[in-house]
């Protein structure tokens, strides 16, 4: 069986379908140029990860019924690169090796953490419903602009929530709801 998947797309969009290959563990987009990358159904509870690649990376779970989780890695992805992974509740990102500069599309995502050791970059498409964006564990620097939590009540406070380096917190976008900011450790720059 396949359980280990490392893809390059290359002269444009690419789609790999993976709807034969149930035991995958982990998937890596690695060194894609010129058009993203999608990964297509990808078996539930699979790590994701992209890295050294200024392109974006779509992946997509065969099925996405009930609480979904996923674990993302990212290393050297430049250019802003748009990673989408869409309905899955939970998402947990780990920065390793060179640092990062990414947009993250994640249209179901609820629960959203941020950790490693290498520098991150990240803004926010798509998701409207995160309460807690928790980048406590990182030790590499944290920059995170974020959008709008438009489907929270009016009564449920927005929480970040910083790493132990000098991280870059922009959550002036956000009005549905009042905002709590903890930057954590380390000599942070907070727009509110």
């Amino acid at each position: 069986s396949i359980e280990t998947i490392v893809a390059t797309g290359s002269g444009g969009a690419v789609t790999l379908g993976l709807a034969n290959a149930a035991d995958v563990t982990s998937v890596t987009s690695s060194g894609s140029t010129g058009g993203i990358l999608t990964v297509s159904g990808i078996a539930a509870g699979a790590d994701l990860a992209v890295q050294a690649q200024a392109v974006g990376a779509n992946f997509q779970y065969a099925s996405t019924v009930g609480s979904q989780s996923a674990n993302l890695s990212v290393s050297s992805v430049t250019g802003a690169a748009a990673l989408t992974v869409d309905g899955v509740e939970t998402i947990a990102v780990t920065a390793t090796g060179g640092a990062s500069v990414y947009q993250l599309d994640a249209d179901s995502v609820t629960s959203l953490t941020f950790g490693g050791a290498s520098p991150q970059t990240i803004t926010l498409a798509a998701m409207t419903a995160v309460s807690h964006f928790d980048a406590s564990t990182a030790t590499g620097a944290v920059g995170l602009t974020l959008i709008n939590q438009s489907s929270l009540l009016a009564a449920q406070d927005l929480s970040v929530s910083g790493g132990t380096a000098g991280d870059t917190l922009n959550v002036s976008a956000h009005t549905q709801s009042n905002i709590s900011v903890n930057g954590g450790e380390g000599n942070d720059t907070i727009t509110h």
